[in-house]
């Protein structure tokens, strides 16, 4: 067995980027998918990638995090109402 390889990875939902102009629509839309009512910052994502390559997560292995602000745990109404208008 690897001397304490740790195997575990964040996986992010709806993540601000440039990819999608901050004016745009979806974005509205992305953030009321998630029961938090955000869409995640790149940082969010970057402490959780600094958190397991920490020490701190020595004892963490072979888990998939998900750093989705809910949206997997729950639908919210509140993507419909905007959506139908």
């Amino acid at each position: 067995m690897a001397d304490r390889l740790s195997i575990s990875h964040p996986s992010p939902g709806s993540i601000e980027t440039t990819m999608v102009p901050p004016d745009h629509p979806e974005r509205k839309i992305s953030a009321a998918y998630c029961p938090l009512g955000w869409i995640g910052k790149p940082e969010e994502v970057a402490a959780l990638a600094h958190f397991l390559a920490s020490p701190d997560s020595a004892y963490l292995t072979g888990q998939v995090i998900t750093l989705d602000g809910g949206m997997t745990a729950g639908f919210t109404g509140r993507a419909i109402e905007l959506a139908v208008g």
